[in-house]
């Protein structure tokens, strides 16, 4: 439940949970590509007048390039989160903080939840620590192959 309904809010806080799937436009062209559902789940809260605070975990299996190679390399994205959705727009300096419209009936968690993957996505990833990478001159796999410019180098 990546859309909340404020009006649940009443009753105090509120538990959200949900499971996205892979395929959610949600995560096109992300670098860090989730290969099952993304789980999100937290807790909301209102502390304010138009001012919403969640805190909670986003956990999801991704595949990311590796930065030798570029062969896809499975890794575990998990990441505590915690966010401000108000109308203040001082508060919206801090990058922990998401806007929503004055007198907002529901809060959107999925550009957060987006944001926060790429932000917490591993940034340099290796398929393995022997990975001998890609030929800077005509691009060949050095992992499978040797290059005749590498020899030629040599």
């Amino acid at each position: 439940m990546l859309l909340v309904d404020l009006r649940a809010l009443e009753g105090g806080a509120l538990e959200t949970q949900a499971t996205v799937p892979a395929e959610d436009p949600l995560f096109e062209g992300m670098e860090a590509r989730p290969v099952g559902p993304v789980h999100v789940e937290g807790r909301l809260r209102k502390i304010g007048s138009d001012e919403y605070f969640w805190a909670g975990s986003i956990r999801a299996e991704v595949v990311v390039a590796c930065r030798r190679c570029l062969v896809e390399t499975p890794q575990t994205l998990a990441a505590e989160v915690r966010a401000l959705f108000t109308t203040d727009d001082a508060a919206l300096e801090d990058p922990e903080s998401y806007e929503i419209a004055p007198q907002a009936r529901q809060v959107d968690l999925a550009q957060m939840v987006r944001e926060e993957m790429v932000l917490n996505s591993p940034a340099f990833v290796v398929c393995r620590e022997e990975c001998r990478g890609l030929c800077p001159t005509c691009g060949a796999d050095l992992n499978t192959e040797q290059c005749q410019c590498t020899a030629r180098d040599d």
